[in-house]
């Protein structure tokens, strides 16, 4: 019998500590990556800027530790299951005979944090020592908002005391033959559309009412999906057909108002997920939001507001970007850039001007983050172990030099 590889032994036993909400065992997570840094022969701290959302740094370091250093980030925690609606146990990580390693977690994201540290471990014994040091960290409640984790923590002096200069985060996978790497992601503003009006019995032909004024506003803003979507049908001036994440997207996602069903309510509000493309003048378009909630004397709730990132650029200039380049021709892989269709803790780095890649290296494997029966493929799990170990050695080699020569090429301030 074949002994199965280190890096699918811990990622198996990784999937299986349940860090899933709404109550994520953060305790047994901490633990487990304490022991797995010191078998590794990892420096390894932890913070904790809310009691109980651990934030666990591991750390190679390099041989200039005053040079700006690689940023690896994963988040812990994973979203709930509908255990009736899986194959196997979401929590039991069972391999099966095709290799498929079935679990909750396993695409988003376990599988990058156990490839980094084995990267890691491949590294040492290899005997390679890099300039720059290397902090992987693992990151709490990413899945939802990050409001305990990166969000707060990237303000921190111990975060910015990592002087970070490029960063990995999480991508997603593809079912074609290719990795997809994001430069950039779209800007989440959820807000709700609040009316006032005359409230009163149910067959009467009120005046003023809270109803058709939402309705219109409603209208309004599906228009502009609507437009959003025919745009998504478009190609680039490349010739590429446009991803998700080059357009903007909005969905009605909350419903709110009413006592009783013969009683016209005197206020009511809908809800509106809104993700806006770094190719849109932001401040603009939510101008043009409020405007038309004014056109109906309706108010604009902001529920969560957040400033358009910065754009890594992928130009020759940038020093990381060819790296990521040639990364993956020397594996024989395409990649393909676009902008990142959700939110990562990417967004809470990106404006401390650090060149961030956001990439799941797993191709061939049908996207089901968040899905049923989410699985990855071992074969794939590996090769993507050998792109880290690829790609960190490159990020961690830069010079100085070069660093300096790139860095006003590499980010772009949306």
């Amino acid at each position: 019998m074949v002994e199965e590889h280190i890096a699918v032994t811990r990622f198996r036993q990784y999937l299986r500590i349940k860090t899933v909400h709404p109550v994520p065992d953060y305790g047994a997570c901490e633990e487990f990556l304490k022991q797995y840094a010191q078998e590794v022969g990892l420096e390894c701290e932890v913070y904790e800027v809310v009691p109980g959302k651990p934030i666990v740094r591991m750390t190679l370091r390099g041989r200039e530790p005053s040079l700006g250093s690689v940023l690896c980030l994963s988040h812990t925690d994973v979203v709930p299951v509908f255990e009736e609606s899986w194959e196997h146990p979401p929590f039991e990580a069972k391999k099966l005979p095709n290799g498929a390693i079935v679990a909750r977690g396993a695409q988003d994201m376990k599988c990058i944090g156990i490839q980094y540290v084995e990267a890691i471990r491949r590294l040492k014994a290899r005997g390679v020592t890099l300039l720059r040091d290397i902090h992987l960290l693992f990151l709490p409640d990413e899945e939802i908002g990050s409001y305990d984790g990166m969000r707060k923590w990237a303000h921190t002096p111990e975060f910015r005391g990592l002087n970070g200069v490029v960063s990995l985060d999480e991508g997603m996978t593809d079912i074609a033959d290719k990795w997809v790497v994001y430069p950039g992601e779209r800007t989440v503003f959820w807000f709700r559309v609040v009316a006032e009006g005359a409230a009163g019995h149910g067959s009467q032909f009120l005046k003023n009412t809270v109803g058709p004024r939402l309705v219109r506003v409603a209208q309004r803003l599906f228009e502009f999906r609507d437009s959003e979507e025919v745009r998504l049908s478009m190609e680039r001036r490349d010739g590429r057909p446009l991803s998700l994440g080059d357009v903007t997207t909005i969905n009605m996602t909350t419903v709110s108002g009413g006592v009783q069903m013969n009683v016209v309510p005197e206020t009511a509000e809908f809800g509106f997920d809104l993700r806006v493309s770094p190719h849109v003048n932001f401040e603009a378009l939510l101008q043009w939001v409020e405007d038309v909630a004014a056109a109906e004397n309706c108010a604009v709730r902001y529920v969560e507001y957040n400033k358009p990132c910065p754009v890594t650029r992928l130009v020759p200039e940038n020093i990381w970007w060819t790296h990521m380049q040639a990364t993956a021709k020397d594996m024989e892989v395409d990649i393909t850039p676009e902008i990142f269709p959700g939110a990562t803790d990417s967004r809470f780095v990106r404006p401390h001007m650090i060149s961030c890649f956001n990439i799941t290296p797993l191709r061939k494997t049908p996207r089901l983050l968040h899905d049923h029966n989410e699985y990855v493929d071992e074969e794939m799990f590996l090769e993507g172990l050998e792109f880290y170990v690829n790609i960190l050695t490159r990020f961690g080699n830069v010079s100085q030099a070069e660093e300096e020569a790139a860095k006003p090429h590499c980010v772009l301030r949306v």
